[in-house]
């Protein structure tokens, strides 16, 4: 199942869990393998959780032979479509071009539910994250304005609209609030009508990023002469140093003490070098 998707805050009022908003672009990714599987599940009234489970059993053998050949080829789509993610990376999106978003922290693709309702505006699609993504992941970047055109690079503070290349419904936000306690929380769903969006970059692209400590990253705070974590007591929210029992001290960490790095703006990522300042957030209380 997907998870609601929404929109809060803006440029100049960064979220409290800005780790959220982070979004990576991806190239067109295929989706034909899946749903030609998905579409067979669908007209046996059967569902991708129960399809081992029944397999199983032992019934209707020669038809989920043919499922499980189905399924083998979405698994090699899958893997076909990693190993080209990992040739574009680093190329620069053009006007035109169809790309997917992909959520960071979840490592969902946001998509667009052609069956489903938006909840608060319910003439409009609604939108959600998804773990694999769909032909309802793919949008077409367009310019707002005509100062840009098809094949043109999208620069940083160009404004855009993202068109569903299959529903050619456009990313939109509602104008009433999503929640009443939060009235800055809006609901992104798709319409007809077109919405201006622009990217804010948050890290540069840089092949050997995985090797170095960057902002953003979840780290733990190893002391190791006492061989303890530095963690958070939850009841008044004052770090305590706690002291390891287990025979690798390193590995014997939990959830309270996960702290993520940022630099002095909170939106903004990069690799992390000697001399520069930094903050801890605890991932628990949000509190540095």
């Amino acid at each position: 199942e997907g998870v609601s998707f929404m929109a809060t805050g803006d440029i100049e009022t960064k979220p409290l869990n800005f780790r959220d908003c982070l979004f990576e672009i991806k190239p067109r990714l295929q989706y034909e393998a899946s749903h030609e599987l998905d579409k067979a599940l669908k007209e046996l009234g059967r569902r991708r959780q129960s399809f081992d489970l029944r397999r199983t059993m032992g019934s209707q053998k020669g038809l989920n032979d043919v499922l499980e050949e189905m399924r083998e080829k979405e698994r090699s789509e899958r893997e076909a479509n990693a190993v080209f993610a990992a040739t574009m990376l680093g190329q620069c999106v053009e006007f035109g071009q169809v790309i997917q978003l992909r959520h960071v922290k979840s490592n969902k693709f946001v998509t667009v539910r052609s069956g489903d309702l938006a909840d608060v505006e319910k003439n409009n699609m609604r939108v959600e994250l998804d773990p694999n993504g769909t032909e309802g992941s793919l949008f077409t970047i367009t310019p707002r304005y005509k100062l840009r055109s098809e094949g043109d690079r999208v620069l940083y503070g160009d404004q855009f609209i993202l068109v569903s290349t299959k529903l050619k419904q456009s990313l939109h936000i509602s104008k009433a609030a999503r929640s009443h306690e939060d009235l800055n929380m809006k609901e992104v769903n798709a319409a007809t009508a077109p919405a201006a969006w622009r990217m804010v970059d948050y890290q540069t692209y840089d092949p050997d990023v995985q090797e170095f400590l960057k902002a953003g990253d979840v780290v733990t705070l190893f002391h190791s002469e006492t061989e303890g974590f530095i963690e958070v007591n939850l009841t008044n929210g004052e770090p305590v140093l706690r002291l390891s029992q287990s025979h690798d001290p390193p590995s014997d960490f939990a959830s309270d003490s996960l702290w993520s790095v940022e630099l002095d703006l909170s939106g903004k990522g990069g690799i992390c070098t000697w001399g520069s300042t930094y903050r801890l957030r605890h991932l628990g209380p949000r509190s540095y």
